[in-house]
Protein backbone atom coordinates (compact mmCIF):
# COMPACT_ATOMS: atom_id res chain seq x y z
CA UNK A 1 0.00 0.00 0.00
CA UNK A 2 1.44 3.79 -1.10
CA UNK A 3 -0.15 5.59 1.32
CA UNK A 4 1.13 8.29 3.68
CA UNK A 5 -2.14 8.96 5.54
CA UNK A 6 -5.86 7.57 5.71
CA UNK A 7 -8.82 8.71 4.24
CA UNK A 8 -12.17 7.63 4.17
CA UNK A 9 -15.18 7.68 1.70
CA UNK A 10 -16.53 11.01 0.41
CA UNK A 11 -14.09 12.68 2.70
CA UNK A 12 -11.78 15.44 0.68
CA UNK A 13 -8.21 16.13 0.63
CA UNK A 14 -6.49 19.26 -1.51
CA UNK A 15 -4.45 17.83 -3.96
CA UNK A 16 -1.21 20.31 -4.75
CA UNK A 17 -1.87 20.15 -8.49
CA UNK A 18 -5.38 19.32 -9.28
CA UNK A 19 -7.06 21.38 -6.51
CA UNK A 20 -9.96 19.85 -4.00
CA UNK A 21 -10.66 16.25 -4.46
CA UNK A 22 -13.19 13.56 -2.96
CA UNK A 23 -12.85 9.92 -2.74
CA UNK A 24 -15.54 8.03 -4.07
CA UNK A 25 -14.44 4.68 -4.27
CA UNK A 26 -11.75 2.94 -2.59
CA UNK A 27 -10.70 -0.70 -2.50
CA UNK A 28 -7.65 -2.21 -1.26
CA UNK A 29 -6.09 -4.95 -3.94
CA UNK A 30 -3.36 -7.48 -3.62
CA UNK A 31 -0.12 -5.20 -4.41
CA UNK A 32 -2.06 -1.77 -4.00
CA UNK A 33 -5.13 -0.16 -3.23
CA UNK A 34 -6.86 2.04 -5.83
CA UNK A 35 -8.57 5.20 -5.26
CA UNK A 36 -11.05 6.63 -7.33
CA UNK A 37 -11.03 10.66 -7.17
CA UNK A 38 -13.64 13.58 -8.00
CA UNK A 39 -11.72 16.61 -8.82
CA UNK A 40 -13.83 20.00 -8.86
CA UNK A 41 -11.20 22.08 -10.69
CA UNK A 42 -10.02 19.86 -13.49
CA UNK A 43 -11.25 19.36 -17.09
CA UNK A 44 -11.49 15.99 -16.66
CA UNK A 45 -13.49 15.94 -12.99
CA UNK A 46 -12.45 11.79 -12.30
CA UNK A 47 -8.79 10.48 -10.91
CA UNK A 48 -8.02 6.70 -10.73
CA UNK A 49 -4.82 6.41 -8.83
CA UNK A 50 -2.90 3.93 -6.86
CA UNK A 51 -0.65 6.00 -4.10
CA UNK A 52 -1.51 9.15 -2.17
CA UNK A 53 1.58 11.23 -0.53
CA UNK A 54 1.56 13.86 1.99
CA UNK A 55 -1.31 14.79 4.02
CA UNK A 56 -5.22 15.32 3.59
CA UNK A 57 -4.59 19.39 3.02
CA UNK A 58 -1.31 18.98 1.07
CA UNK A 59 -1.37 15.90 -1.37
CA UNK A 60 -0.21 14.57 -4.27
CA UNK A 61 -1.44 11.22 -6.05
CA UNK A 62 0.64 8.51 -7.38
CA UNK A 63 -0.20 6.16 -11.25
CA UNK A 64 -3.38 8.44 -12.37
CA UNK A 65 -5.33 8.27 -15.12
CA UNK A 66 -7.74 10.96 -16.08
CA UNK A 67 -11.25 10.89 -16.86
CA UNK A 68 -13.93 12.91 -18.03
CA UNK A 69 -16.87 10.71 -17.31
CA UNK A 70 -17.45 8.87 -14.61
CA UNK A 71 -18.84 5.38 -16.54
CA UNK A 72 -15.32 5.31 -18.14
CA UNK A 73 -13.35 6.06 -14.51
CA UNK A 74 -15.57 3.12 -12.69
CA UNK A 75 -15.13 0.92 -16.02
CA UNK A 76 -11.02 1.42 -15.19
CA UNK A 77 -11.55 1.38 -11.30
CA UNK A 78 -13.03 -1.78 -11.52
CA UNK A 79 -10.31 -3.48 -13.66
CA UNK A 80 -7.55 -2.54 -11.57
CA UNK A 81 -5.29 -4.45 -9.46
Amino acid sequence: MLSDFEIKLYESVYNNGLGRSHLLKFKEGKNYNVYLFYVENNGEHFVVCNALYGEKESCSFGYNQYFSTIESALKYFEKEN
